[in-house]
């Protein structure tokens, strides 16, 4: 059977960095250090100048996802007529439609292909790369471009600049979402090469908890000339947490995954080499098995293991490319070591959902 081959990954980063120093001297009158240490974070990524308050026309969800494939192709090295589809995962869209992907596609002047949008958190990048291979398992395609991004701050920076409406949840809103973009290439190739997508596993075990994470629809639409769209007046989309609902459930969502992993293949923590999981806060996953508490207290606070791998204290929080940023930023650190077992864990709070997939380096 053809094998799905992660070739290439890439990333995009919003230009402006925010660190804690950022952030206490941007936010006056709020204890931004216990955010930090709540959310374990130091810096992240807007697309929103913060001196400002504006965002560039070249900034959007879109053009980071574009960004990202673009830096994704040029790392494979392939032809990028090859590609003959691009997944795209974001829960930030610009516009209902056209969707994501066909504004990705525009930009980057891409020839014709199937563009899928998957609207999604943090197990949505993991579900595209698990589609990306059921697609060339079958024969359906030979490239598949997967790509997640999110644009948070234009949103949420305004949420909090009047101290007056300032509150904690915003705060931590705020401060933990980053603007980032990500991408992958997976092509077919013969079974016995390495970074084989080997298997995937999803599922949503809480149907009766209400959702942790809510999007209203509040996000800058581009304006677009001589249709209707372009005199509507400008829309937003407000991401809306529950932090009380997330610290509660999530680690039960995560739980519920490693239990489907050892059930279906047999496999548990100890038998990868490296783990990628939830980028919000790495307390989520310490919580679920002692063995995952033991291995991070050995490891510091240097990445000195890959248990989890954990990015979002310098990055933050992307919903959109989280696992996928992070994935990228482990094979870039070159930890991803010929016949490692990598697992990616997305596990989001909208549907209380998780996505896994396991990478055979």
């Amino acid at each position: 059977m053809t094998a799905a081959i992660l070739r290439s990954t890439g990333a995009a980063l919003s230009p402006h960095y925010v660190g804690p120093d950022d952030a206490l001297r941007l936010l006056p009158g709020s204890d931004t250090r216990v955010v930090h240490g709540a959310i374990g974070l130091r810096g992240r990524y807007w697309s929103t100048d913060p001196e400002t308050g504006k965002v560039a026309p070249d900034q959007t969800t879109s053009h980071l996802a574009a960004r990202a494939v673009d830096d994704a192709i040029r790392r494979w090295g392939g032809d990028r007529r090859q590609v003959d589809c691009l997944v795209v995962t974001t829960c930030t869209p610009e516009t209902e439609l056209p969707q994501t992907s066909a504004r990705v596609q525009h930009i980057l002047g891409l020839h014709d292909l199937r563009l899928l949008d998957l609207r999604s958190g943090c197990a949505g990048v993991v579900q595209a790369l698990n589609l990306a291979r059921l697609m060339i398992e079958a024969g359906e395609h030979r490239t598949v471009v997967v790509a997640g991004a999110d644009c948070f701050s234009p949103v949420n920076l305004p949420r909090v600049l009047p101290p007056a409406s300032r509150s904690v949840e915003d705060l931590m809103d705020t401060l933990m979402l980053s603007d980032l973009g990500a991408a992958a290439v997976v092509s077919a190739g013969e079974p016995d090469q390495p970074r084989r997508l080997t298997w995937g596993l999803a599922g949503s075990p809480l149907p009766d908890v209400d959702p942790g994470l809510i999007t209203e629809p509040l996000m800058p639409v581009s304006r677009i000339p001589g249709t209707a769209a372009g005199r509507r007046r400008e829309a937003f989309v407000r991401v809306v947490n529950n932090h009380e609902l997330i610290r509660r459930y999530l680690p039960e969502v995560i739980q519920h995954a490693f239990h489907h992993i050892h059930r279906v293949h047999g496999l548990g923590w100890l038998d990868f080499e490296a783990v990628v999981g939830p980028q919000a806060n790495p307390g989520l996953i310490r919580t679920v098995h002692r063995e995952v508490a033991e291995r991070n207290d050995d490891a510091g606070n240097d990445h000195g293991d890959r248990k989890p791998w954990f990015i979002g204290d310098r990055f933050g929080n992307c919903p959109g490319c989280a696992i996928l940023h992070a994935y990228h930023e482990l094979d870039q650190a070159g930890r991803v070591h010929p016949g490692d077992r990598v697992l990616l864990l997305g596990a989001e709070s909208p549907k209380w959902l998780y996505a896994t997939a396991m990478l055979q380096a």
